[in-house]
Formats: structure tokens, C-alpha cells, sequence
């Protein structure tokens, strides 16, 4: 009897051990799925071509070599890069008066003292670039929206602030040039950029190539089908090298564009801005 029964607890206790094995390999694939869904994309504060103006979006984003969507935080993994001083006084341009520059030395204060809590805050670190430009501490912008592109380098925001405080206020055109590309290859849906590479392309020195400003256009085009503002444009620039026949077969498209959203009195407009372009 005691021989049957050590043989009964061997059993019993090599029961236990497969059912301990079991449960832990169950917990261990449990682990991994949930730390593949958590370091996932974050939910951002979003702007559009103003550097103020904030709206919340989510979006697919790639941080710290993780990818996914979701609703939930993205957790950066390696070596988050040392962020800007934020906390540093706001010195404003000599050509910003007493009154505005006190606004916006508060305005800077007030942001700073949101990114002591959130420190790596998108909108914040957007808004407080934006605050800087206005108070003509360039490189300030810069380097807050720059900190932003290397964090959220899925978000266009900051390739465009960074794209037109080149452009417009730095004359740096160059640098202009590869923020407002980076900016569209992030979001090509966005018909303003290519519209301000035309500018950058027909009213400065900057020319990539001889046909940069018509390409621009036509990929602005191709990425938004509903631009019309975008054929219009194309069609005055034919217009201004002497391609008439080019004018007019541009400014047709954007006639056919508008009528086909529903926007008779937009078709109208363009059917008499072409009509003089053909006489």
C-alpha cells in the first residue's frame, strides 16, 4: 500500500507542475501581446498652417522605432533627445513694442510652466515656437519646433512652421525648400504647401530646376484631386510663360473640378477669368 500510494502523490505532484507551466506560458504570451499594443502612436495636438491654431488629431506615427495605431500613448523608447530651454527668458526683436513683448514674454512664461508638468506636450512645445517667432527670437522657433520633428517625426506641424519661418523670415531658402517637402511626403493631402513652394519657386532666386514650379503644382494636383485652387494656379502660371493653349486646358479642368463638388458659381468664376485669357 505505501508503494501505490507514493506512486499516486508522484503523479498528483507531476499534475501540478504541467498546470504551473501551463499558466505561466498563458501569462508570458499575454505579456508580450499587451507590450506590443501599449508602445503603440500617440494622439497629438495637431495645427494646420498656423503656428497657434491647434486641433486634436490621431495619427499612424513611427517613435523610437515602434509603430502602430491606437488609442492610447506612445511610450518613446532609446534616447530621448535633450530638449530646449524652455524656461529661459523671452527676449524680444528690437522692433517689437514694449506692450506686445510683455503679452508674449507672459504667453512664453505660461507655456513654460505647462511643459514643467508635460514635458514633451506637442501642442506646447508648437504654441511656444510660435510665441518666440512672434517675438522675433527665430532660433528659439527653431529649436522648439525642430525638438518637435525629432519627437513626432509622423506630425507635418513643425516641417511646416520650420518650412516657412525659412521662407519668409530667414531667406533661407534651402532649408525652406526640404521642410515644406518633408511636410508633404508626411501629409500630401495638404494643398497648401505645394502652394507656397510654387511662391517659394517663382518669386525667389530658389529654382531645384527649371520646371520646379509647374512639377510642384502638378504633384500637388495628382495628391489632391479636388484642388482646384491648385489647377487654377497651374493655369495662370501657363498663362504667364505664354503656353496659352496650356492656360486653357488647365483652366477647363478646374471648371470640370468645381461643377463636378457642386460649386457652380466657383466654375462660373474661373469660365470668365479663362475667357479672357483666350482672347
Amino acid at each position: 500500500m505505501p508503494s501505490q500510494n507514493n506512486q499516486t502523490n508522484k503523479i498528483a505532484i507531476s499534475i501540478s507542475i504541467l498546470a504551473i507551466v501551463l499558466i505561466v506560458a498563458f501569462f508570458i504570451v499575454r505579456s508580450h501581446q499587451s507590450g506590443t499594443d501599449t508602445a503603440g502612436t500617440a494622439t497629438t495636438t495637431s495645427t494646420t498652417a498656423s503656428s497657434t491654431t491647434a486641433t486634436t488629431s490621431e495619427q499612424s506615427s513611427t517613435t523610437g522605432g515602434v509603430t502602430g495605431t491606437g488609442h492610447y500613448t506612445v511610450k518613446i523608447l532609446g534616447t530621448v533627445p535633450a530638449a530646449p530651454d524652455f524656461k529661459s527668458p523671452l527676449v524680444c526683436a528690437s522692433t517689437i513694442a514694449a506692450a506686445q513683448c510683455a503679452q508674449l514674454q507672459s504667453q512664453a512664461a505660461a507655456i513654460a510652466g505647462q511643459l514643467v508638468k508635460t514635458p514633451e506636450d506637442f501642442g506646447e512645445w508648437i504654441g511656444l515656437g510660435g510665441v518666440r517667432k512672434n517675438a522675433g527670437d527665430y532660433q528659439g522657433a527653431i529649436s522648439a519646433w525642430h525638438y518637435m520633428t525629432v519627437l513626432y517625426p509622423t506630425d507635418a506641424t513643425a516641417f511646416a512652421n520650420l518650412g516657412d519661418l525659412y521662407a519668409n523670415y530667414l531667406k533661407d531658402y534651402s532649408k525652406a525648400n526640404a521642410n515644406y517637402l518633408a511636410a508633404i511626403k508626411i501629409n500630401p493631402g495638404s494643398s497648401d504647401w505645394y502652394r507656397n513652394l510654387f511662391t517659394l519657386y517663382t518669386t525667389t532666386t530658389y529654382k531645384p530646376s527649371a520646371t520646379a514650379a509647374e512639377d510642384i503644382l502638378k504633384a500637388g494636383i495628382a495628391a489632391n484631386t479636388k484642388a482646384v485652387d491648385l489647377q487654377v494656379l497651374l493655369a495662370r502660371y501657363y498663362k504667364s510663360q505664354g503656353r496659352t493653349a496650356d492656360a486653357s486646358a488647365e483652366y477647363q479642368a478646374a471648371i470640370t473640378n468645381a461643377q463636378s463638388q457642386g460649386n457652380q458659381p466657383l466654375a462660373t468664376q474661373i469660365q470668365q477669368e479663362a475667357s479672357v485669357t483666350s482672347n
